[in-house]
Parts: C-alpha cells; sequence; structure tokens
C-alpha cells in the first residue's frame, strides 16, 4: 500500500511545467476596402471615382476576425457615394467661372472709368483754353473801342484792334450809309479782355424791293404779302361788277417797280356797286310810317309784323336784319310794330312769365327766363 503512495510523491514532485500561452503576433492593420461598383457604373464614373478615392480615408479595425470583414456599404449606395464629390467638383467649376467673369467686369469697369474721366478732364480743359469767355483767361484787362461810325474796312485794317476777335453781321438800314458800322455788342465804355469776341453790325445800306403782281388776290392775303416785303400797304376801295368784292384790281406803285422798304403801297380792292347796296338805318322807336319813308327810298322791302305792347300803336319794337347791316336792293327788312294792346302776360306751369326775345331771320323767338322757343306769331 506504500508504494502506490510514493509514486503518488514522486509525481508530485516533479516540477510541473506550464507552457505560456502564445501571444497572437502583432498583425497589420486590415484596411477595408470599399467593394468596387457594378462594371456599368465604374465606366459612368470614371472621374468621379478618382476624385472620390483621393479624398476616401480608409477604415482600420482593431480586431482582426478570421473572417473577411464584410462590407458595410451596399454597391448602390457606394455608386450614390461616389457621385456626391463629382457634382461638388461641378459646383466648384461653376463657381470660379463666376468669380472669373466678376473680375473681368470689374476690370473693365475700372478702365472705362479712368477713359471717361480722362476725356472729361480734357474737354473741361479745352473749354477753359478755347472758349475764348472772360472767366476762363488769364489775359489782360484793355479798354473797348467805340468801333460806331467806322467803316468796315478802317477797322479791319487798323493793327491797333488785332488783339480782339472781331465778328461782323450785315443787316440793311435805310438811316446810315452802307458800310459803316451803326452798332456793337457788348458796348463802351468798359474795358474787357484781351482776344475777347466783339460783334460789330455793318449796314448794307437802303433795301430795294420788287412789287409783285398780286392781281386777283384777295385783299388780306395781297395784304400779308407786302408786309412781308418790309412796305406799307393801303387800302383803297373800287367798285366794280366783274369782280368780286375784297378783289385786288391793282397796285401803285405798280407790279415790277422797284421801291425801298418802308414805302407805302395803295392795295385797290373791289366793291359792290353802292347805288344797288345800303346800309339798314335804325327804325326802331319811329312809327311805321317814318320807318317806310327810311327804307323804301333804299329800294328795301318792308314786312310788318305786329305785336302786344303797350307802347303807342304802330310804334317799331324791333327790326331784323339790325342796323348797319348792308343789303342790296330788292332784300326784306321785317319791322315788328306796336298793336297799342298790352300783351296778356303768358304764364307758363312753372309760374313764372315768358319773356320772348326779339323774333331772329327766320322768324322764332326764345324765352330769356326759360330759353323756350317759338314761332314768332303774325
Amino acid at each position: 500500500m506504500s508504494e502506490p503512495a510514493a509514486e503518488k510523491d514522486v509525481v508530485a514532485e516533479e516540477p510541473v511545467t506550464t507552457e505560456a500561452p502564445e501571444e497572437p503576433a502583432e498583425e497589420e492593420p486590415v484596411v477595408e476596402q470599399m467593394p468596387v461598383a457594378e462594371e456599368t457604373a465604374a465606366e459612368s464614373l470614371d472621374t468621379a471615382e478618382e476624385e472620390a478615392e483621393q479624398e476616401f480615408v480608409p477604415l482600420q479595425n482593431e480586431q482582426v476576425d478570421d473572417e473577411v470583414p464584410q462590407p458595410s456599404i451596399e454597391p448602390e449606395k457606394t455608386s450614390q457615394t461616389l457621385q456626391e464629390p463629382a457634382s461638388k467638383q461641378v459646383c466648384g467649376e461653376d463657381d470660379e467661372d463666376a468669380v472669373k467673369k466678376k473680375h473681368h467686369f470689374a476690370f473693365y469697369m475700372g478702365w472705362f472709368t479712368l477713359v471717361f474721366t480722362l476725356c472729361s478732364i480734357l474737354l473741361i480743359a479745352a473749354l477753359f483754353l478755347f472758349s475764348g469767355n472772360p472767366l476762363f483767361t488769364t489775359a489782360d484787362d484793355v479798354e473797348l473801342p467805340n468801333f460806331t461810325q467806322m467803316t468796315r474796312e478802317e477797322v479791319e485794317s487798323n493793327p491797333a484792334y488785332a488783339s480782339f476777335k472781331l465778328q461782323f453781321e450785315e443787316e440793311y438800314n435805310s438811316e446810315v450809309e452802307e458800310g459803316v458800322i451803326y452798332d456793337q455788342s457788348p458796348k463802351p465804355p468798359k474795358k474787357v479782355k484781351e482776344n475777347s469776341v466783339i460783334t460789330l453790325r455793318v449796314s448794307k445800306g437802303t433795301e430795294y424791293v420788287e412789287i409783285p403782281d398780286v392781281s386777283g388776290w384777295k385783299r388780306e392775303t395781297a395784304r400779308e404779302k407786302l408786309k412781308e416785303l418790309g412796305v406799307e400797304v393801303l387800302i383803297r376801295y373800287e367798285e366794280s361788277e366783274e369782280d368780286d368784292p375784297d378783289t385786288v384790281l391793282r397796285t401803285d406803285p405798280v407790279a415790277g417797280e422797284t421801291v425801298q422798304t418802308g414805302t407805302t403801297v395803295s392795295l385797290y380792292v373791289s366793291q359792290a356797286d353802292q347805288s344797288k347796296s345800303s346800309n339798314v338805318p335804325n327804325c326802331v322807336g319811329k312809327t311805321q310810317s317814318e320807318a317806310n319813308n327810311l327804307l323804301l327810298p333804299l329800294k328795301l322791302k318792308v314786312k310788318v309784323v305786329t305785336r302786344d305792347s303797350s307802347s303807342p300803336k304802330g310804334t317799331v319794337l324791333s327790326q331784323s336784319p339790325q342796323p348797319g347791316i348792308l343789303l342790296q336792293a330788292g332784300d326784306t327788312v321785317t319791322l315788328y310794330v306796336s298793336s297799342g294792346e298790352p300783351e296778356v302776360p303768358d304764364v307758363t306751369e312753372t309760374g313764372h312769365v315768358h319773356s320772348w326775345s326779339p323774333p331772329d331771320e327766320n322768324g322764332y323767338q326764345f324765352c330769356y327766363v326759360c330759353l323756350q322757343t317759338r314761332k314768332a306769331p303774325e
């Protein structure tokens, strides 16, 4: 029984060697590779994938598994992810083009502004140098001569006046001899700058015009034509049965003659035969017999219309046409004569009494109050 115990002891005394577990060898970090998209997607996005791979950051696993890591992104999502940088790249190019365009616009606007400013400065400088305005010059002040009553030749030939810019204006003037200066601007006495502009008005002498032939023209048209030539017009009337009234018969001086401006030209105009026309006399207030004595000798016909009136019977209340109108022999004058009986008030529905106007040439009247019209009673 003791031996087995001894064996047991011997076995117990032997050193027990425990094999240390081998530490796992340090392995290189495994990089998760993104699965390649399908061939058709890769062909359409070659450029986008190259740019995306530069920005892609690989994932590292701290633990090593026996199994190959499974992709966490599906191919379809990968394709969508790869497309995003491409769109960003396009947007970036558009922004860059827009910035370049803005820079070009600002550059050209700057040049345009500079050129415009320089041109404005040159223009203002030219105004100061060449305008001749005393405000823009630094010339000395000189006394302004009196050029009136001098001839143009005398002024132009005198070197003393070479320091002025002389402008001559020639006009007709019947009161000043031809070639003589009769006005100037500015006027002396005063001081002006050297090289100042002086305007001198020179007489062209008396103006002569030729009388045009205006026979057969209407009076007013012929008068305006002669006025434009600078002559005065005097209207003279002559009786003529062959020509219409107000027709020019002739002129004096006659057509074609040359006269001085301001000369009076007589314009002879036709009018109706005075023996066959007359002005209507004023018959109002006269008796009917007195009115007949005025109208009948003028070879005018008389028409009498009776009106109720408180005026004495036979008194002319009104007439048509009015006094002063020119009538030809045989024309009719209507006399409105009082009946001597007071007029019965013509009361209307509105309560007013009609106040009738004298009849017009057609025999109608109107009320001054309500403007109602009516045919004048016989």
